[in-house]
């Protein structure tokens, strides 16, 4: 006895042919695919026109494709299968028929995928012939939707800027371009390698080219940022030596020299008092220390008398003196004797603090004297003022010394800031340089980067402070010159295997996208009359028919949708003429081939523009 979550074919089953379960997981799968390949439908579309486009998005678009299509064929034949197993397996072993449409689910999956895959080498392995025509049409189509190449009766430039679906399908269809001449890309070639060069940065690339475009902007920006930094520190450093090196700076600095001068005199003049107060004795003074040497030369033969006029010596002048020294014409004391002591220690003292200047010059002497002179041009030196051995105090030496001294201090202060800059840049810098002079120092910077030639040209612009003109100036020339006859391939480069994977890679690009449409669409619309149909009869009742009359019946049903959904872009077709505008079209027309695929592709553009404008616009990513 079957289970309900089974097909009865019993005039009272709810559910005809197919088990609950696997109806409702048929309807539902066949639902989600159909969104998917709207998406999948829109954003091939999206991917193959866009101007961002990258091998990558396009290896990706063409796995989802396989992934997308293998899924959409195997749940048109898993019913199938389905149906075959419970007719085939009978009683108990029936528990094992949703293991075997698993199993069968999975392996249909990659039966298919395979398929299409080896479909997919064979298109391209057919084509190989076309790896030429394919290359450029395909770097052509690129640079339409870049902007870079035109061709107006083709596609008009006023579409490119806000393509619409017509558009776009017929830009993935822009292989139609070999119907047109069979000359036409070698035209193409020869006059348009200035476009090219364009097209081939942009598609190949163009990575690089942000890359060297980002780091040219940085050298220049840091350059003109460094010259400001250095103008600016300059300017700084002028204006504190020019304060100093002016002649009111120089009077100043001169005043106070001949003012320390003259204090230096004055403070000579103040000990030279102090010496002459310390050794002319007053009587009393006199008669004080005579009283005393009377009383030691009376008791002279006691020791203790003689420790007592040592000690008293060295109070009064620091060092024993000989009491012979006391002294004069016989008697001792003598008052000429203490007098001459006095002078003669107070003038040796003051000698020993003066430093050997004696305590009777006058102003100008005391000038001339060697040791004055000797500290007055030791002082100066220590303060960066170089005067000679012959420094008369004038002024016009002073001004000499100090004029020599700010330049050395400036020639100092220079050299500083050159070391420092060498260590920012690596560059020797010196004080002084104007803009374009600056710049030179990074000539060879540019040299290095971009070689003599085009070195000189990124330094021409850096001096200018061109950024702007790099990619046509500079990037753009320096590319053709190089680069371009590595990309500008002739027939026989694509004979052998050294550009066998990138002629291939333009015949995928050109061949590839209006397979992939036309398996999307016919898997999506047999699957959506598969479905439909499915839910027509879940509403509709027929199980009072025999087996064979329900057959015919959503056989029929199915028919008429197909064929609705067929002939009804036909019909639209003749509201719009899709083709409109493109005036080379008409001569693919002229091809049997030809003609007949344009009128496919319209019928193909009634089913995108519907699905694009319609359906697209709920799954399209945002990003």
């Amino acid at each position: 006895m079957e289970t309900n979550t089974e097909v009865q074919n019993t005039k009272t089953s709810l559910i005809p042919k197919y088990g609950a379960y696997f109806l409702a997981f048929i309807i539902i799968s066949k639902i989600i695919y159909l969104g998917v390949e709207v998406f999948y439908n829109g954003y091939l579309i999206d991917v193959i026109t866009s101007s961002s486009s990258t091998q990558e998005s396009l290896e990706y678009i063409e796995a989802l494709g396989h992934n997308v299509s293998s899924v959409g064929l195997t749940l048109l034949v898993l019913p199938f299968f389905y149906l075959l197993y419970r007719k085939l397996i009978t009683g108990t072993s029936k528990v094992i028929i949703p293991v075997l449409t698993g199993i069968t689910l999975v392996a249909l999956f990659f039966v298919f995928h395979t398929l299409l895959t080896s479909l997919m080498d064979k298109i391209v392995e057919d084509n190989k012939s076309k790896r030429y025509t394919s290359y450029y049409i395909s770097a052509f189509k690129f640079g339409m939707i870049n902007g870079s190449l035109g061709y107006e009766s083709f596609m008009p430039k006023s579409h490119l800027k806000n393509p619409t679906i017509e558009d776009k399908v017929i830009l993935s269809n822009i292989f139609l371009l070999n119907f047109i001449d069979e000359k036409l890309i070698d035209k193409f070639v020869a006059r348009g390698q200035d476009q090219f060069a364009d097209v081939f940065i942009l598609k190949y690339g163009h990575d690089d080219y942000l890359k060297a475009e980002n780091k040219f902007e940085t050298k220049v920006s840091e350059i003109v940022s460094g010259y400001n930094k250095y103008l600016q520190k300059s300017k700084e450093i002028n204006e504190k030596f020019s304060k100093l090196d002016n002649a009111m700076v120089l009077d100043a600095e001169y005043q106070d020299f001949t003012g320390k001068l003259r204090q230096r005199y004055a403070d000579y003049e103040k000990k030279v008092i102090a010496f002459e107060r310390s050794v002319n004795l007053s009587d009393s003074e006199r008669n004080k220390i005579s009283k005393k040497l009377r009383k030691y030369f009376k008791y002279k033969g006691y020791a203790k008398a003689k420790r007592k006029y040592k000690a008293e010596m060295n109070q009064l002048f620091g060092h024993y003196i000989l009491s012979s020294r006391w002294c004069n014409g016989g008697y001792c004391p003598s008052d000429k004797a203490i007098d001459q002591v006095f002078y003669t220690e107070g003038y040796k003292k003051f000698k020993d603090k003066s430093r050997g200047i004696p305590p009777d010059l006058g102003q100008r002497a005391f000038y001339k004297h060697p040791q004055v002179k000797k500290r007055v041009i030791a002082e100066l030196k220590a303060k960066g003022l170089r005067v000679s051995n012959s420094f008369n105090y004038s002024k016009a030496q002073f001004a000499r010394a100090y004029k020599a001294k700010i330049n050395r201090e400036f020639t100092k202060v220079k050299k500083k800031f050159s070391a420092e800059l060498k260590k920012e840049t690596g560059k020797d810098i010196p004080f002084g340089l104007n803009y374009n002079q600056f710049v030179y120092k990074f000539k060879s910077d540019f040299t290095k980067e971009f070689g003599e030639k085009w070195g000189n040209v990124a330094y021409k612009m850096a001096k200018a402070k061109d950024t702007s003109s790099f990619y046509s100036k500079l990037y753009k020339p320096k590319y053709k010159d190089e680069y371009l006859r590595d990309f500008l391939l002739t027939k026989n480069d694509f004979i052998g295997d050294e550009h066998k994977e990138l002629g291939d890679g333009a015949v995928k690009h050109l061949f590839i996208p209006p397979f992939a449409i036309g398996m999307s669409l016919i898997a999506g619309i047999l699957n959506f009359v598969s479905v439909v149909v499915i839910l027509i009869f879940l509403v509709i009742r027929i199980d009072g028919f025999d087996s064979k009359k329900q057959f015919l019946i959503k056989g029929t049903v199915k028919l008429i949708i197909l064929s609705i959904l067929i002939l009804y872009p036909y019909y639209k077709m003749q509201e719009y003429n899709a083709f409109e505008g493109y005036t080379a079209l008409e001569k693919v027309k002229e091809s049997e081939t030809g003609a007949k695929y344009l009128n496919l592709l319209e019928w193909i553009i009634v089913y995108e523009k519907f699905g694009y404008e319609n359906l697209y616009k709920y799954v399209r990513p945002t990003s």
